[in-house]
C-alpha cells in the first residue's frame, strides 16, 4: 500500500467573496492511496479564519 500527498493551488475562476475576505485561489491537499493497481483520492482546503493550516494534515 502506498500513500502520497502534494499540496496545490487551484485559481479560482471567479473570486470567491465572505465577511472575512475575498479569495482569488485555494490550497488544496490532494492524496492519492494505492494499493494492488487500484488508486483512490481524497482532497481538502485550508479554512484561514478557522486557522487550519494544511500542514497541520501533513504532520
Amino acid at each position: 500500500m502506498n500513500l502520497s500527498w502534494q499540496i496545490v493551488r487551484l485559481n479560482l475562476k471567479e473570486t470567491f467573496s465572505i465577511s472575512y475576505g475575498n479569495y482569488t485561489f485555494r490550497e488544496a491537499l490532494i492524496v492519492e492511496l494505492s494499493h494492488k493497481g487500484c488508486k483512490g483520492y481524497g482532497e481538502c482546503t485550508s479554512i484561514d479564519y478557522y486557522q487550519i493550516n494544511l500542514n497541520d494534515f501533513t504532520s
